[in-house]
């Protein structure tokens, strides 16, 4: 599964010991084309892109390009970089800074935003589930019972956050799609296999999940993705679920594997 996807990388910084770093931020007409030709613009120059990421509001027309890159030619300086970029017609402002052989971090581009419009942090999939692993094992059941929880108010406010977005009556249609956010996020690789709703049932497969690959356990060792779960059908649905860990990979399974079922016990 994991050699059919590509890394996608996201960069807060970059280093080049041997190189010329430039970290840039461009504002550009929201055209076809706009893009294409800033960033020719910047290979001219004999700058290699390490990093690109761009975005647009529709609302104003205008877009936002961000790039690292490194050169090895020490004579271009980021003014140059910036004078090349501003004789680009799309271009309506930009932003260049750079070092030698040092570290560039990005300072031109906060807050962090989803694509919802959300403002986000970044932090390392190992330090997130570590994180969870001390509570439930300082805690015991109640850590589990905690780290459910936590699991469920996050899915609770993705998915209003979702439904709010893409309309209550799309919420449905959408679903096998909207199950490969877990994907995107980084979280594992996830495949609906079963979905009923009368009653709420569904049998969902995550390969490579962040809570469970790195642990060892007797028992399933997640309580974060359940609890995402069932906050999801609460938000999607206005439904209470149980949802059980079946198969998990931190006790030797191939993949996690979750099934949830409506509980009429809380109705």
């Amino acid at each position: 599964m994991l050699s059919r996807l590509s890394p996608k990388e996201i960069h807060a910084y970059h280093y080049s010991p041997n190189k010329h770093v430039f970290l840039g931020s461009v504002k550009l007409r929201d055209v076809p084309g706009a893009l294409a030709n800033a960033s020719a613009a910047v290979a001219d120059l004999g700058l290699n892109l390490i990093e690109s990421n761009s975005s647009s509001d529709s609302s104003t027309g205008v877009a936002e390009w961000g790039f690292f890159a490194d050169a090895i030619d020490g004579h271009i300086s980021p003014s140059w970089v910036e004078k090349a970029l501003k004789k680009t017609p799309e271009v309506l402002d930009c932003r260049v800074k750079g070092a030698e052989g040092r570290v560039v971090v990005d300072t031109l581009h906060y807050p962090l935003m989803l694509s919802i419009g959300a403002p986000a942090i970044l932090i390392r999939k190992e330090v997130f589930a570590n994180m969870l692993k001390f509570v439930v094992e300082t805690f015991g059941s109640g850590g589990k019972a905690l780290v459910f929880q936590l699991g469920k108010a996050a899915g609770e406010k993705d998915g209003t956050d979702l439904k709010n977005e893409i309309g209550e009556e799309r919420i449905l249609e959408n679903l096998p799609e909207l199950v490969n956010l877990y994907t995107a996020q980084g979280w594992g690789i996830p495949e609906l296999l079963e979905l009923s709703f009368e009653p709420l049932r569904a049998t969902i497969r995550l390969d490579d999940c962040f809570e469970c690959k790195a642990r060892n356990s007797i028992i399933p060792a997640s309580n974060f993705i359940r609890g995402h779960l069932a906050g999801l059908a609460k938000a999607f649905f206005d439904k209470e679920i149980e949802c059980v860990e079946t198969k998990c990979v931190a006790k030797g399974d191939s993949f996690c594997e979750f099934e949830a079922v409506e509980n009429f016990h809380t109705r």
